[in-house]
């Protein structure tokens, strides 16, 4: 499962220049992506920068900002 890192109006809009962050819940034996680390990809052709970070652990990702 995979959300926004920060759910508001237009978290998901890309723009140029942009930087987009998510989080992922893994399961918990997953080796790929490694779990506790975090990825990021550039689309040069938008200009947007995508961040994912990449966790297993439940309670961090449900928890209420």
């Amino acid at each position: 499962m995979i959300c926004p890192l920060k759910s508001e109006f237009g978290s998901q809009a890309r723009a140029k220049g942009r930087t987009l962050q998510y989080v992922e819940l893994l399961p918990v034996a997953s080796k790929d992506p490694v779990v506790d680390g975090f990825e990021t990809n550039t689309n040069a052709k938008e200009g947007v920068n995508v961040i994912n970070f990449h966790t297993n652990n439940d309670g961090l990702f449900w928890k209420k900002p």
